[in-house]
């Protein structure tokens, strides 16, 4: 038991690091995960959900824009498209993802998200 705590407490410290963070974080009640990223590269934000990657301020594979940022620890991503606006809180102390659909009046979606080294 101890040291499975152990290796939680390091897999935790190795995923929530100075350059970003590497989750794994599911809805309640759901089987599906999503693997949600993010980190710095070459001075700009980077936020990826499985495959679909987001550049801070620059247009994405589905014509949107995201405006990334981190302040005490809790990554904020602001996502505009044609059919999409939304805000969503990642909090990998607390281990948990926030997504709030503003084009879908306000409905908000709750993650539980746990650290991960799976890399893409």
């Amino acid at each position: 038991m101890k040291l499975s705590i152990l290796l939680l407490g390091i897999l935790f410290s190795f995923s929530v690091h100075a350059k970003g963070v590497r989750l794994i974080c599911a809805e309640a009640n759901s089987t599906s995960n999503l693997l949600i990223q993010v980190h710095h590269q070459k001075n700009q934000w980077v936020y990826q959900i499985d495959e679909l990657v987001m550049k801070n301020g620059k247009t994405d594979a589905l014509g949107g824009v995201a405006q990334i940022s981190k302040k005490s620890g809790i990554y904020t991503i602001n996502y505009k498209s044609n059919t999409s606006d939304s805000i969503t809180v990642i909090n990998p102390k607390e281990g948990t993802m926030t997504v709030q659909d503003l084009a879908d009046g306000n409905k908000t979606t709750e993650y539980q998200c746990k650290p991960s080294n799976f890399k893409k």
